[in-house]
C-alpha cells in the first residue's frame, strides 16, 4: 500500500490546484478535497481510485494550501513528539491484560484490539460482550473515554487518540491497565 497523499483541489479561490494537474499521479492511496462538486475531479477519482470529498469550505482549502506551502521546519520536532506519544500509548496498552495494540504507521490515534477482554466479567459481574460494552466499562469504572471500533467498522477494537500530553496519556493508560486487570 502506498503512502496516503492529499491533494487540495480548489474550485473557488484556489482553483489553480485543479484535477487536470493530477493526471500524472500514480498512487493508489490518494485523497482529494474540494469545496464544490467537480465533474473533472469525480472522473479522475473514478479512473485512479481516488477518494474525493466535496463540501470543504474554501477557507479550509486556502488554509491547506498555506500549510503545505508555508514553513515546514516544525515538522521534525512535532513528528518526534508524536512518535514518543505513540510509543508510550502502544507500550502501555500492550501491557494491559486482554489488549493488543499494533503500532500505527501514521496517525495520532491507535486502534487496539480488546478481543482479549470480550467474554470477561467486570467486578460488578457484568459480562463484556462487545467493544462498545468494553468502552462503557472503561468510562464507568476508571473514567477513560475511548471510542468503540464499531463506529469505524473495526470490531472488537477501540480508538484512543494520543493528541494529549504524555502525563495525560500515562494516566489514561494506567487507568486502562487497572480496569483490564480487574476483569475476570
Amino acid at each position: 500500500m502506498g503512502k496516503l497523499r492529499t491533494a487540495l483541489v480548489g474550485t473557488g479561490k484556489v482553483a489553480h490546484l485543479h484535477a487536470a494537474a493530477l493526471q500524472s499521479v500514480d498512487e493508489s492511496e490518494f485523497v482529494a478535497v474540494c469545496s464544490r462538486p467537480s465533474p473533472e475531479l469525480d472522473a479522475f477519482g473514478a479512473k485512479y481510485g481516488v477518494r474525493v470529498f466535496h463540501g470543504v469550505r474554501e477557507m479550509v482549502e486556502a488554509a491547506g494550501v498555506e500549510a503545505l506551502n508555508g514553513p515546514q521546519d516544525f515538522i521534525p520536532k512535532n513528528n518526534a513528539v508524536f512518535k514518543t506519544r505513540r510509543d508510550l500509548v502502544v507500550g502501555m496498552l500492550n501491557a494491559a491484560a486482554g489488549i493488543h495494540c499494533p503500532v500505527p504507521e501514521g496517525a495520532f490515534y491507535v486502534y487496539p484490539s480488546c478481543a482479549g477482554a470480550i467474554g470477561k466479567k467486570t467486578p460488578q459481574g457484568k459480562t463484556i460482550e462487545t467493544d462498545t460494552e468494553f468502552c462503557e466499562y472503561l468510562l464507568e469504572s476508571v473514567g477513560v473515554a475511548v471510542v468503540p471500533g464499531t463506529a469505524f467498522g473495526l470490531t472488537p477494537h477501540f480508538r484512543i487518540s494520543y493528541a494529549a500530553s504524555n502525563e495525560q496519556l500515562t494516566e489514561a493508560c494506567t487507568r486502562i491497565q487497572k480496569a483490564c486487570a480487574a476483569l475476570s
